[in-house]
This record gives structure tokens, C-alpha cells and sequence, in this order.
């Protein structure tokens, strides 16, 4: 099966007979939050829940004077990036934050939301790239406090994008 790829200039695709729509403007405090989440687990390779335990957990040992312990949920929590490979792709997760159904409640945002929506890209078969593409400059936005995709930042996604896929 060849892979599909989104259109990022179109600012919407098809996918499983649903519309979906690039919105890169304001994004609701739940979504912030889960962004946030998803960064910290993108950052360390966990998620925030299981970061905050083994913290508890290393403060807890610090007391009992259980070094050796410590060490071994240090390490652990080091190798907490491989867990990632086992999980749906945190970039892909940050994409479903803005990149919505036509009748999608842009308030809310929930893991059952987020499993669907990256069902439905699979079904079509698109390409993960653009995906990714799409979460950097999200993520780069963020941080510039901006709240549209430039001309220019799109061009350079669709060179970035025929660059992955191997076109011209």
C-alpha cells in the first residue's frame, strides 16, 4: 500500500469519511494541558503520573537511606524513553490538539478523542510525516507565542514534506 500525505497548505484532508481541519490558532485550556502532558512525556519519556510517583518514590528511598534503590529507579527512569517506542507517537498525539472534525467540541480533549482520530489517519493510510511536521511547527508556534502558520513556514513544511516522502 502506498502512503497517503496530507495537503498542510489545503488546511484540511479526508480521513476514514471524516473531514479534518489545521487549525494553528488559540487552543482551549484543556488542550494546553494535555499539550503540556504530552511534552513532558515527549521530554523524559514518561508520562507526568509515572514521573510524579518515581519522584515520590526517590524522596521516600532519600529517607530510608535505600541509595542503592535510588539508583536503580534513577536508572530506570533514564531508560523510560524506550517506553516510548511502545506508544503511539507523541508528535502524532500533539497534532490531534489542532487538527479537528468540522462539528468537534474544541473545548475538550480526552484520550478516547485522541485514539480516534489517529484510527481514522491509519484507516486512510496516510504517512506519518506531515504529522510530525505539523506538531513541530505547533510546538514552535507555542513557544513564539504566534497564532498562524506563516507563508514561509509553510512553504518549508512542504519542502520538509517532499524531502520525507522521496518526490519532487
Amino acid at each position: 500500500m502506498e502512503l497517503k500525505k496530507i495537503n498542510i497548505e489545503q488546511r484540511s484532508f479526508v480521513a476514514n469519511g471524516k473531514t479534518y481541519h489545521i487549525e494553528v490558532g488559540d487552543i482551549s485550556i484543556a488542550r494546553w494541558a494535555k499539550y503540556e502532558e504530552l511534552m513532558l512525556e515527549l521530554q523524559y519519556g514518561t508520562t507526568q503520573a509515572e514521573m510524579f510517583k518515581n519522584w515520590k518514590r526517590v524522596t521516600e528511598l532519600a529517607n530510608e537511606l535505600k541509595f542503592s534503590d535510588i539508583a536503580i529507579l534513577a536508572n530506570n527512569m533514564q531508560n523510560g524513553i524506550h517506553k516510548i517506542m511502545e506508544r503511539i507517537p507523541v508528535g502524532l498525539r500533539i497534532s490531534t490538539l489542532f487538527i479537528n472534525e468540522e462539528k468537534e467540541d474544541r473545548g475538550v480533549i480526552n484520550d478516547d478523542m485522541i485514539s480516534a482520530k489517529i484510527e481514522d489517519w491509519q484507516k486512510e493510510g496516510y504517512a506519518i510525516g506531515p504529522f510530525f511536521q505539523l506538531a513541530l511547527v505547533f510546538s514552535g508556534l507555542t513557544k513564539e507565542s504566534s497564532n498562524s502558520l506563516s507563508p514561509e513556514s509553510l512553504a518549508h513544511l512542504e519542502e520538509l514534506n517532499q524531502r520525507m516522502i522521496g518526490t519532487d
